[in-house]
């Protein structure tokens, strides 16, 4: 069925999430696409318009795209073709993927080293958080909708996935460039902190002690005024 499939010039894909960057078919310049999966940009289709690009995308389901394809390339509806219930049997075979997949389930070589490619790279060490925090604000975005690709663009961070320190410097890249230059200023300010140096934070904690004082006299001024109704 698969060779029938892609000698009528289907394209045969593993299973694997794509829909969001858009991996995959790419739509037409200047021209009408069809697809069954959202892109999760501004333009859905991923086109930029102001580098001269261009693309419209009918989202459509799978059985209504097969009826276009069959049809020239006429858009239509699925339910104006009668061939549905012509199904051939399936039995799922699963010796392609005993053959081709490693099954590493408690086959695992726990004592070897794992071998670091140069753009794979651990995780950075985390903190535990305390009971107070302080925070700063590193960026204030007032839109009500933000995509994940303007949160971490997609194409030119495919090759850092394994690399979360040279991902986390796409942040917010096309929305605000200067977050993470910010970012790393106020992760500066927690690294001087660890070590003992808080004269950055001097002024911030002095106010800090300020609000709570304030807000301690104000409970007992209201607490003796409480007391005094009585």
């Amino acid at each position: 069925m698969v060779a029938d499939l892609i000698g009528a010039g289907a394209i045969i894909r593993t299973a694997f999430w794509r829909p969001c960057f858009g991996a995959g078919d790419t739509p037409i310049n200047n021209g009408l696409s069809i697809r069954h999966t959202t892109r999760n940009f501004p333009n859905r289709e991923g086109s930029k318009p102001a580098n001269g690009q261009m693309s419209a995308v009918a989202l459509m389901d799978a059985r209504s795209i097969a009826a276009t394809a069959a049809n020239g390339g006429y858009l239509t509806s699925a339910s104006e073709l009668d061939c549905w219930d012509n199904v051939p049997e399936y039995a799922f075979d699963v010796t392609p993927y005993k053959n081709r997949v490693y099954q590493g389930f408690v086959k695992g070589a726990t004592q070897q080293p794992l071998i670091y490619g140069p753009n794979i790279k651990d995780w950075p060490e985390l903190g535990a958080l305390t009971d107070n925090i302080v925070l700063k604000v590193c960026s204030k975005i007032l839109d009500e909708v933000t995509t994940t690709d303007e949160l971490i663009p997609s194409g030119e961070t495919s090759s850092y996935r394994s690399n979360p320190i040279g991902l986390a410097e796409f942040t917010l890249s096309r929305r605000d460039p200067g977050y993470v230059s910010r970012s790393k200023a106020t992760a500066e300010l927690e690294n001087q902190r660890l070590a003992g140096n808080v004269s950055e934070l001097t002024e911030v904690f002095a106010r800090i002690k300020q609000i709570v004082v304030r807000s301690i006299l104000i409970r007992c001024k209201l607490k003796l005024a409480a007391w005094s109704m009585r």
